[in-house]
């Protein structure tokens, strides 16, 4: 599957906490601080929302998976 967009997808979903925040591949959200790991839960609806089919594990919802753009592409990888 191609996740066209990933960074729209997310940056529209993190809107208010990403606010001023340039949002780039390799911004590490929550090591950062820009999000605690209960706001994954919101990237994931996101993602879900945005993919027609994909569906994420709660078990998947980890920083390691989802930390960063470039953390939920790879991790995307793996589901194809």
């Amino acid at each position: 599957m191609e996740y066209a967009n990933l960074r729209g997808v997310v940056g529209d979903a993190l809107k208010q906490e990403l606010s001023g925040i340039d949002l780039t591949d390799d911004l590490e959200l929550v090591e950062s601080g820009i999000i605690d790991s209960l706001a994954l839960t919101t990237i994931v609806a996101a993602l879900e929302a945005a993919y027609p089919g994909l569906r994420i594990p709660d078990s998947d919802a980890t920083v390691d998976n989802l930390g960063s753009i470039d953390r939920i592409r790879a991790y995307l990888a793996t589901r194809a």
